[in-house]
């Protein structure tokens, strides 16, 4: 007799969401400063990396006209203070060898209209401020585009 069952493969990658849009499910998000607390994040990407995960995708690193990382054009949605989110979970994936791809996907919010000037235009700006800031990090790994 043979084992027809599939073989069973462990999951080696996640979504990574800084900005939560949808308010209907508060209750199982941190509020606060929790989702841009640079120390959160590295906890949580060394939390991944000791199961096994080995891809982090970042669902948005703008939103709502504010970024989770150093832009020269968007003011910051986290607080001061000498690191990003964006930059903590990139520093740990450095560390512990994962592959991070990073969205340009919304330039504004969620209900970006993707198919206008404006949007493609951000999004481009976005990828060019993420390359200069991260291009030759070992984690950087390429882009996302979640619409």
């Amino acid at each position: 007799m043979t084992d027809t069952a599939p073989e069973t493969r462990p999951i080696t990658g996640t979504w990574l969401n800084l900005f939560h849009q949808d308010r209907r499910n508060d209750y199982t998000n941190p509020t606060g400063d929790g989702p841009f607390d640079p120390e959160y994040w590295r906890t949580k990407v060394a939390d991944y990396a000791s199961l096994g995960v080995e891809i982090l995708v970042i669902l948005a690193v703008v939103n709502d006209g504010r970024s989770a990382y150093a832009s020269p054009t968007r003011p910051p949605a986290y607080g001061p203070g000498p690191e990003s989110p964006l930059d903590a979970i990139l520093g740990a994936a450095d560390e512990l060898g994962l592959r991070v791809f990073l969205s340009c996907g919304f330039v504004n919010d969620q209900f970006d209209q993707q198919a206008t000037q404006t949007v493609r235009e951000g999004q481009q700006e976005i990828m060019s401020e993420l390359a200069a800031l991260y291009g030759k990090r070992p984690s950087f790994f390429g882009w996302y585009l979640p619409c």
